[in-house]
C-alpha cells in the first residue's frame, strides 16, 4: 500500500500517527527528504479532510512546519536544492489556502487570506530582494505569484501603492499602515524592464502572467493608484528589448504583453484616465516606431 492509495477514512481515523513521521521529514536536515516530505503536504491534507483539519489545528501546525522552506534561498542554499525546495513549499501552503477557502466558513476564508497574505510578505517579496538575480527563483516566485493574486482577489490590493493619496485622505493608523506595505509593482518594473530579458524568456513570461492576474484582481485599485502609464511604459520597455530577438519564446512574450495592453486600455477606458493614457500611447507610438504592434489596437 502507497501514501497516495491509502484510504481517506483510514488517514483520519490515525492522523496523528501519519503526522508525527511527516513532522520528522518536513524538519529533516536532509533537504531531498524535506522536499519529498513537501510534496506529501497536499495529500495528507485532502485526506484529513477539512473537519479534521480545524477541528485539531492541524493548518496553524503544518504552516509553522513549512513556512520556514521560504528561506532556503540563493546563496545561502546551493541553487538546485533552492528550487527543489521552494516550488513544494509554494505549492502546499497554495493549497492549504485553497483548502481552507473551500472550507466554505468566513473563519476558514480570513485563515485562508492569511496564508496568502504572509506568502507575499515573507515568500515573494522577501524572497525576490535577497534571491532576484537568479531566472529559475524568479520564475517560481512569480508563478506562484500569478496563483496567490488571483487567489486573494481585490485583497491583494494592499500590495500595491497608492501614488496620489492626500496627506489628510486617511487616519493616522492607515497611513503608517500604507507606508510599511510592500509594493509589488516595481517587482514587475524590475524583471520586465531587465535589457537582458530575452536571456531568460520563462521568468518574464511568468512575470507577464503575474501582472496580468493582478490587473484582473485589482484593476480598480490600478485606476484609482495612477498606475496605467507606469504599467504601459513597463510593458513597452520589455517590447523594445525583447525587439531583434526571434524564435517561439519572444512571439509568446510579446503576445503576453499584447494582452497586457488589452487589458490597461479596458481599465483605463472606465475611469477619467482614458484621454491621457490614449495621448500617452500616441507619444510613445511617435518616438518609438517599434511599439505599434504592441500599442495599435
Amino acid at each position: 500500500m502507497t501514501y497516495d492509495s491509502t484510504q481517506p477514512s483510514f488517514v483520519r481515523e490515525n492522523w496523528h500517527l501519519f503526522a508525527t513521521p511527516l513532522t520528522t521529514l518536513l524538519t529533516d536536515v536532509n533537504l531531498d527528504m524535506r522536499a519529498r516530505a513537501l510534496k506529501m503536504v497536499p495529500i495528507y491534507i485532502s485526506k484529513c479532510g477539512i473537519g479534521l483539519i480545524l477541528r485539531t489545528g492541524l493548518s496553524q501546525f503544518l504552516q509553522t512546519l513549512i513556512f520556514p522552506g521560504l528561506a532556503f534561498l540563493p546563496e545561502s542554499t546551493p541553487l538546485i536544492e533552492s528550487i527543489a525546495i521552494l516550488e513544494p513549499t509554494y505549492e502546499a501552503l497554495i493549497y492549504l489556502s485553497e483548502f481552507l477557502q473551500d472550507g466554505g466558513g468566513v473563519e476558514q476564508a480570513r485563515d485562508s487570506a492569511m496564508v496568502l497574505d504572509r506568502l507575499i510578505r515573507e515568500g515573494i517579496t522577501n524572497g525576490y530582494r535577497h534571491a532576484g538575480k537568479y531566472p529559475d527563483i524568479v520564475e517560481i516566485l512569480m508563478r506562484s505569484l500569478g496563483r496567490i493574486v488571483s487567489a486573494m482577489g481585490f485583497r491583494s490590493s494592499k500590495h500595491l501603492k497608492v501614488t496620489n493619496v492626500g496627506i489628510h485622505a486617511a487616519s493616522l493608523h492607515s497611513q503608517l499602515t500604507q507606508l510599511i506595505r510592500q509594493d509589488l509593482l516595481p517587482i514587475y518594473w524590475e524583471i520586465l524592464t531587465d535589457p537582458f530579458a530575452s536571456h531568460h524568456y520563462k521568468s518574464v513570461t511568468a512575470a507577464i502572467d503575474a501582472l496580468g492576474a493582478t490587473l484582473v484582481a485589482v484593476w480598480p485599485r490600478i485606476l484609482s493608484g495612477g498606475h496605467v502609464l507606469k504599467i504601459m511604459e513597463m510593458i513597452s520597455l520589455c517590447w523594445l528589448n525583447m525587439e531583434g530577438t526571434g524564435g517561439v519564446p519572444s512571439s509568446n512574450v510579446r503576445a503576453n504583453l499584447q494582452r497586457i495592453r488589452q487589458l490597461l486600455s479596458a481599465i483605463s477606458a472606465s475611469g477619467s484616465e482614458a484621454c491621457t493614457h490614449e495621448g500617452y500611447v500616441m507619444a510613445l507610438v511617435r518616438k518609438e516606431p517599434w511599439l505599434t504592434p504592441l500599442l495599435s489596437l
